[in-house]
């Protein structure tokens, strides 16, 4: 009975001792692990495999003195970039009326670095539907279809609400703060809107008008609203300005504003908000573009237009 009573212990004591061992071997792992990849190694990566890719880019509007249309190849983000950009000079480029069963022949400028037809020849109208065809030296094609947005509707647009308010203390860096609440009535389906306006204010002494040039709306293009059929556009702006006739602003008189209503529709959006967010930012990330081109050419065909109005206040 002693004899086994040993034996056991002398057991159970071997199993304490081979886990303490594991225990031991693996913080031994562990440690060399840590060590090991806490430890600095040269490594030379290859950068991403670049494919050279044509891009079309072009704007159309019934404000520009033609059809302007730019064709170049992508250029690589990795390695050496300081080549100069590659434009395509020898492709065939139309633009078509849909509407109008009408078309014209861009020809390349070298002096723009782009194909164009002045609108005395070829004039883009409004509400007209039109297509870019782009026919390549190797018999690639590639065209998109865009519709130029029609301006007069953009005409409808009334002052709901206003408030101006004026902080004359001196703890005012902006003394001349102001809220508009406006919307349009019939915008066009599918197209975004941004209207952009400065104050009109008048001196009730002299009845002259004043446009308080610093008192403008806000100009990101991410503010701006894209339009659906039968419902209206509501917009809320305010902001703060310091005016150089702040000091008098007191006695004026808020009249309306002066607007300039920009309609385009969604290929120039994803283009403006690109451009916004790029702008001047040296460490700006390569931003992935949309676009309508057909046939895997990169790029779009797009259309805008504006107009200037007078919105009086109610």
């Amino acid at each position: 009975m002693k004899v086994e009573l040993i034996n056991k212990t002398m057991k159970n004591q071997s199993i304490k001792w081979g886990k303490v061992e594991t225990s031991v071997v693996f913080f031994i792992a562990l440690m060399f692990a840590i060590f090991i990849s806490g430890c600095e190694v040269d490594a030379t990566v290859a950068p991403p495999a670049f494919e050279k890719k044509p891009i079309v880019m072009s704007y159309i509007s019934t404000k520009d003195s033609g059809v302007r249309v730019r064709i170049a190849y992508t250029q690589p983000y990795y390695g050496k970039i300081d080549a100069p950009i590659e434009y395509v000079k020898d492709a065939d480029v139309w633009v078509v009326d849909i509407t109008d069963r009408d078309s014209s022949k861009l020809t390349y400028k070298l002096d723009e670095e782009s194909y164009w037809v002045d609108s005395s020849k070829y004039k883009i109208q409004s509400k007209h539907e039109y297509r870019l065809n782009v026919l390549f030296k190797d018999g690639k094609i590639t065209q998109a279809v865009c519709k130029v947005p029609d301006v007069n509707r953009a005409t409808n647009w009334q002052i709901v609400d206003w408030a101006l308010n004026i902080d004359t203390s001196s703890m005012a860096w902006a003394p001349y703060s102001w809220r508009i609440s406006m919307q349009c009535n019939n915008p066009e389906s599918g197209f975004y809107y941004q209207p952009l306006f400065d104050l009109i204010v008048e001196d009730p002494a002299t009845s002259g008008l004043y446009s308080l040039l610093e008192a403008r709306s806000w100009d990101d293009p991410s503010q701006s609203l894209l339009a659906t059929e039968g419902v209206i556009l509501p917009v809320v702006a305010r902001g703060r300005t310091y005016d150089p006739r702040s000091v008098d602003v007191i006695k004026y008189q808020f009249k309306g504003i002066a607007l300039t209503n920009w309609v385009y529709d969604k290929y120039f959006q994803y283009q403006y908000l690109a451009q916004y967010s790029d702008e001047s930012n040296p460490f700006a990330e390569p931003i992935l573009l949309h676009g309508n081109m057909s046939n895997e050419v990169l790029g779009f065909f797009s259309a805008y237009d504006f107009n200037e109005i007078m919105v009086m206040a109610p």
